[in-house]
């Protein structure tokens, strides 16, 4: 019907007939029919206006341009002729005609423009202030759309104006109050949050989000999906609901929408089926409109291999780190551990996953949280270690189900750290909350209470085989390792497989785990599943001991000791040993006190092989003087002398002789040892005797040089 008339109205415009204000006056009308915003508020009674995607650029642009020949100041007109430009490709033929309306002080037409300069469209320079200015103009004579743009820019603090939430509020209010969907939505959200000196009201955020959907704003959708997902402002959870409302805004482009309702295929959620490889069309989908929850859920399925991508570190680091850049609280929390990790191509940083863990966690993020605990747990970063505050920052993670925290703190449980009691069972429960959500350091700690019977749980070695085998699947290295120690051993129903063993160790070891450093090493030293190689023993010993593994030190010294892929070194074992018994490790105990007890015997040992060596030398020099020539020729030096008993004496050095004329005896004591030299009665023979030591006898020659 609307054709037949704009074609009467064309031909009644060009019947030479008709009065020229009369053609005027159809053209004119003509083209607000078929251009004319609905958002204008100053468009004539009668037209509804069309909307903006609506435009069919090959049928108005003639009529209006024809309506505009006759009336080319219609600042109207202008705006509506560079309006159907903008809907095709000509945007800066669109913004000349925009800003010659402008010089108007058409409104629409101020607001129109602004959107140019805020995106850089139309060869014009992006400029937000120019923005800013041109939505204030359209604003002040009462746009709602414009008013919606400039509250956002307070928001922001955008186009030089300062931050403020409650000019912001002002002005969603008056856009809403026109029915203007995105003022509803603004405005919805602001009352979600608590912003703007609202108070919090899910209830009526609801109710606005409503209002929008219903005039299919897909941001209104988007939310107001959020709302039935989360059980808000009264709505009861409906995650079909959800669903369907996410799947309208994501069909407009929502990125949000996209987002979430890629994440429901992930799960599987509102009546979708299971389908990763729809998570994925759509979180890419957001990730290209830099969407930063889009861009940080397509790394999560790079970095985890899923939804038919190839696992890649060095694509999910990047991703990361574009949604970071945007502030993103879990990119930001989830870069803090590649830095730590030095996965995905990037350097090995403390000091920067410290950084970002904070920035997440300041933003009340479980990851940024749980990133931050562990660098307190370890003293990562530069800063002291601190078991209490990282108990205390894994709790508000595990609060909010932060897998990685619930299993960290079932470990703080399970050793009585950071202030809190030894408490298996609540490690116990911890740990699982946690391996239902698949974290591998949860799994692999509650596959050590099964193969312990701790926890009030029954020993059950093939639950602890399936427990590891799950870490080990999503790449856990204590996982790895403790699946390794089970084929070496044949438990838990596997049949025992040395090769399959010392792949696993390897895989674990080469990614710095412990465990798997020091089995490795067992395996080579013991030329278990692989030849016999002491050198690579003590390459992953050391490995292992270095990072304070108890064992593995204890190992080193045993290697050291018995000098097998080292130079036998009694004191580097010790050390080792020492390492290992200061951890509580009992054979490095027992090792330590045998070798300190060698080492002391062959001290003992040796000291008096020099000492005989040193009394037979003297000995022979002594044998042909005469008792009383050994007083005159060493008394002085040695400080003897007779007594009246001809007792010599001597005093110091814990050294006391005594002379026998009767037996021709010289005895003395020498710390605790008894040496005897017994002359006999010719002065041609002496027998040299010291406790401890031996005996020997030595005769007087006559060639032998004089003393």
């Amino acid at each position: 019907m609307r054709r037949k008339i704009r074609c009467a109205m064309l031909a009644l415009a060009f019947a030479p007939a008709v009065p020229a204000l009369a053609d005027e006056l159809q053209l004119t009308k003509a083209c607000d029919l078929d251009a004319a915003s609905n958002h204008d508020k100053a468009r004539p009674m009668g037209i509804d206006g069309v909307a903006f995607d609506k435009i069919d650029q090959k049928l108005a642009l003639p009529t209006c341009q024809a309506a505009l020949a006759k009336d080319p100041e219609n600042p109207r007109l202008l705006f509506q002729v560079g309006r159907i430009l903008d809907a095709g490709t000509d945007k800066a033929k669109a913004r000349v005609y925009y800003a010659k309306a402008v010089e108007h002080g058409y409104a629409i037409a101020q607001y129109a423009l602004g959107l140019h300069y805020e995106s850089g469209s139309g060869g014009l320079a992006k400029s937000d202030e120019e923005a800013a200015r041109l939505y204030k103009l359209a604003a002040e004579q009462g746009t709602p759309l414009a008013q919606s743009r400039l509250g956002l820019f307070y928001r922001d603090g955008r186009g030089g104006l300062s931050k403020s939430d409650q000019d912001a509020v002002r002005l969603f209010k008056l856009a809403a109050d026109q029915g203007d969907d995105n003022g509803e939505v603004n405005l919805g959200f602001f009352y979600e949050n608590g912003r703007g000196r609202l108070a919090k009201n899910d209830r009526e955020a609801v109710r606005l989000y409503k209002l929008a959907a219903d005039q299919g704003n897909p941001d209104g959708q988007a939310r107001l999906g959020f709302s039935y997902r989360d059980s808000r402002g009264g709505l009861t959870r409906n995650d079909q609901e959800a669903a369907r409302l996410f799947k309208l805004a994501a069909d407009q482009g929502n990125s949000a929408g996209q987002v979430a309702l890629g994440f429901f295929y992930e799960e599987g959620r509102g009546g979708l089926k299971k389908s990763d490889q729809d998570a994925l069309r759509l979180y890419k989908m957001a990730a290209d409109q830099g969407d930063s929850d889009g861009q940080f859920d397509l790394g999560l399925l790079y970095e985890n291999g899923r939804g038919g991508l190839k696992r890649s570190d060095q694509e999910a680091a990047r991703l990361y780190k574009l949604s970071a850049d945007q502030g993103n609280a879990f990119a930001l929390g989830r870069l803090g551990f590649f830095y730590g990790d030095g996965r995905g191509g990037l350097a090995k940083n403390d000091q920067e996953a410290l950084r970002l863990f904070k920035l997440s966690a300041d933003q009340g993020n479980s990851a940024g949280e749980a990133g931050l605990g562990l660098s307190y747990e370890n003293g990562l970063g530069g800063i002291e270690k601190d078991d209490q505050e990282a108990r205390r920052l894994y709790k508000l993670s595990a609060d909010q189900g932060n897998a990685f925290a619930l299993g960290r703190l079932g470990f703080f449980y399970r050793d009585g750290r950071g202030g809190l009691a030894k408490n298996d069972q609540e490690a116990v429960r911890l740990f699982k909350l946690a391996a239902d959500q698949g974290d591998g350091g949860a799994e692999v700690g509650l596959g050590f209470f099964y193969a312990s019977g701790r926890g009030g749980l029954a020993k059950n070695d093939q639950e602890a085989v399936r427990l590891y085998r799950l870490a080990a699947d999503h790449g856990d290295r204590d996982g790895e390792a403790g699946l390794g120690f089970f084929y070496e051993t044949g438990r838990g129903g596997l049949a025992r497989n040395l090769q399959e063993a010392l792949r696993l160790f390897r895989i674990s070891a080469e990614k710095g785990n412990a465990d798997g450093q020091n089995n490795l090493g067992l395996m080579y030293a013991n030329g278990e599943g692989v030849r016999q190689d002491y050198a690579e023993a003590v390459k992953w010993y050391r490995k292992a001991a270095d990072q304070g593994h108890a064992e593995a030190q204890s190992n080193l010294g045993d290697m050291y000791e018995g000098g097998y892929g080292v130079p036998q070194d009694d004191s580097e074992a010790a050390k080792w040993y020492r390492k290992a018994a200061d951890q509580g490790h009992a054979a490095a105990q027992e090792q330590l006190t045998r070798l300190e007890n060698v080492g002391r015997d062959r001290k003992a040992a040796d000291r008096k092989a020099a000492e005989w060596a040193a009394f037979s030398r003297d000995a022979q020099k002594l044998v042909c003087l005469s008792v009383d020539d050994f007083i005159v020729r060493y008394g002085k030096a040695m400080r003897l002398s007779l007594n009246t008993e001809k007792k010599i004496v001597m005093d110091s050095d814990g050294l006391s002789f005594t002379y026998r004329e009767t037996d021709t005896t010289i005895s003395w004591g020498r710390h605790g040892e008894i040496v005897d030299l017994l002359f006999n009665l010719d002065r041609t023979t002496l027998r040299l005797h010291i406790e401890g030591l031996g005996a020997a006898v030595y005769q007087c020659r006559k060639d032998q040089p004089q003393l």
